[in-house]
């Protein structure tokens, strides 16, 4: 599922599906700006997660919120 949202407007998005969304912004995810949401306590679709693209501090980040799963 891709979102995307406009620089200081409020943004909201409702997960129908069950599992893990890995989510960043755009400008600062260099700077380790990402996050996940865990829908339904679904850990199904982790291993793609783990694969996802991450840059600069967010590829630690990425490891240690996948780790606290």
């Amino acid at each position: 599922m891709k979102f995307k949202s406009k620089n200081g407007k409020e943004a909201k998005i409702t997960f129908d599906t069950p599992g893990i969304y890995y989510y960043l912004c755009t400008p600062h995810k260099g700077m380790g700006m990402i996050g996940l949401v865990v829908v339904s306590d679904n850990l199904s679709n982790i291993e793609n997660v783990k694969k996802a693209k991450a840059y600069g501090k967010s590829k630690k980040k990425l490891k240690k919120l996948l780790a606290g799963l």
